[in-house]
């Protein structure tokens, strides 16, 4: 269930409420898809074994002792990797569109995307 999102704020990340009531919401997730984030938590895991009693066990996507990744460092990351890989600029939430128009060509109903 999608119920906080990260914000920086005064050069801290801090919890927050989503923007909208709206946003709160549970989204639907296709098998590859729960399949990759289990592994990624096994993963994780794995991780807080090894850093030991100070890892933060507390998002999906942290740095090595559990903390979560600033947005910014993510957007930073993605645009390094656009660049290596020689993909015409893009937006990281420009994906987001893009995943939204091929699941409606492919038949996906509208209020599910």
């Amino acid at each position: 269930m999608i119920c906080r999102q990260l914000q920086s704020r005064d050069g801290r990340l801090m919890a927050c409420p989503p923007k909208t009531t709206h946003s709160t919401r549970v989204i639907a997730l296709d098998r590859t898809t729960i399949a990759v984030l289990r592994a990624h938590r096994s993963g994780q895991l794995a991780e807080a074994d090894a850093y030991g009693g100070r890892y933060r066990d507390s998002y999906v996507f942290t740095n090595r002792n559990g903390d979560p990744i600033s947005p910014g460092w993510l957007t930073h990351i993605f645009q390094r990797l656009i660049a290596a890989h020689g993909v015409p600029p893009i937006r990281l939430r420009d994906l987001r569109y893009g995943a939204a128009t091929l699941a409606l060509a492919a038949g996906v109903e509208l209020k599910v995307v």
